[in-house]
Order: structure tokens, then C-alpha cells, then sequence
């Protein structure tokens, strides 16, 4: 009973690293991500975005942002989580990095889609929605964001 016990142990650790890996890999291929960060690794969008929302802050004691209701890293408001938050999270998991980006690729996803649009999305289209909601890459007034979200893309190049 105890080697049983042994090689399934064992045999769930193989299993676990594996999916770990896989999943890693998965992220790493649809986001064409290059910077590593925790278990994640960012995207040039990503590291930009993360650098104008709290000057790459990396959590868990960033600042509120937005008169306290911006949270975490990426500063996210708890309506832009309740779009895209799954069963068993906390909206205080957005202190931890790894999660904010998580819950930015998130956002995006449902977001920034060639259907809602019109065309494929740009990362001007992802940040403008970051920053402005939803349709945030229609107002005029999330531009200022992309620009300084450029700003830090191009020199980092």
C-alpha cells in the first residue's frame, strides 16, 4: 500500500507540472508575451500598461488609484472584475500581480474583439478599453492614456 501510495503521489506531481507547463506554454503562445513577471510573463502592452498605471508597482501594497476605487498593480475597478471574474475569486486578488494580468487579458478578451470593432484590435484598442471601458476605444478622452501607454511601449523597444 505505501509504494502505491508513493507512485501516485509521484504520478500527481508529473500530472500537475505537466498541466503547469502546458498552460504556461498556452499563455505564453496567444499572448506573444516576452517579459517575465511571477509565473506570467507580459507583453510589451502589458509591462507599458503596468508602468503608467502604478510606475510597474508590483503588489500587494500598490496605492488605490482613481479617488480609491482602482485596486492592485493595474489598478482595476471592481466593476471591470465583476465582468470577468470566475467562482472563488476575490476582488483583493487584485493586489497580486500575476492576477491583475490575468484579469486584464481577460478584460481584453471579451472586449477587444474584431466583432465589437470592426476590425482587429489593436493595442490602442486594448488600452483605450482598459483605461475607458467596454467602449472606451471610441472616446476621445482615453486617448491621453494611449498616448502615454505608446510613450513608455516605444521606448522600451
Amino acid at each position: 500500500m505505501k509504494n502505491t501510495m508513493i507512485t501516485v503521489a509521484a504520478t500527481t506531481v508529473t500530472i500537475a507540472l505537466l498541466v503547469s507547463s502546458m498552460g504556461i506554454e498556452s499563455l505564453s503562445y496567444q499572448t506573444g508575451s516576452t517579459s517575465p513577471v511571477g509565473s506570467t510573463s507580459l507583453t510589451p502592452l502589458e509591462s507599458a500598461v503596468w508602468q503608467v498605471e502604478t510606475g510597474q508597482c508590483p503588489g500587494p501594497d500598490c496605492p488605490l488609484g482613481d479617488g480609491g476605487n482602482a485596486l492592485g498593480p493595474l489598478q482595476i475597478w471592481r466593476i471591470a472584475w465583476t465582468d470577468v471574474q470566475r467562482p472563488g475569486e476575490s476582488y483583493e486578488d487584485c493586489k497580486d500581480l500575476d492576477y491583475s494580468v490575468e484579469i486584464f487579458r481577460r478584460y481584453t478578451a471579451r472586449y477587444a474583439t474584431a466583432k465589437r470593432l470592426g476590425h482587429e484590435p489593436t493595442n490602442e484598442d486594448l488600452a483605450r478599453i482598459w483605461n475607458g471601458g467596454p467602449n472606451g476605444f471610441k472616446k476621445t478622452s482615453t486617448k491621453i492614456y494611449w498616448s502615454k501607454v505608446n510613450k513608455e511601449m516605444t521606448q522600451n523597444d
